[in-house]
């Protein structure tokens, strides 16, 4: 169809990017402030005030081999990374 084709030769990049956190967490509080510095758009799950946020965020720390416990835990386009590095996190989303 064409808007598939068109879609196809878009080179917009759709960044989705999901943080599981605490309200307490001073890396997840630097990765927010981030985030919004950047204008980056990303959803925020609080892993002790949310059961299935807390479900999720060790399901997927136990399928990257990483320690659950320790947040924040960030997905960018399904890509985890345990804890926040200014470089790291910069890095991964302009790799989108």
């Amino acid at each position: 169809s064409a808007a598939a084709s068109g879609a196809a030769t878009a080179p917009q990049r759709k960044l989705q990017v999901i943080m599981f956190s605490t309200s307490w967490c001073p890396s997840c509080r630097a990765a927010r402030a981030f985030f919004q510095s950047k204008g980056v758009p990303f959803r925020e799950f609080d892993v002790e005030r949310n059961p299935q946020a807390a479900r999720a965020y060790v399901a997927i720390a136990r399928k990257h081999g990483l320690r659950p416990g320790a947040v924040p835990l960030i997905v960018i386009n399904g890509k985890v990374y345990q804890g926040f590095s200014r470089l790291q996190i910069a890095s991964a989303l302009n790799q989108g």
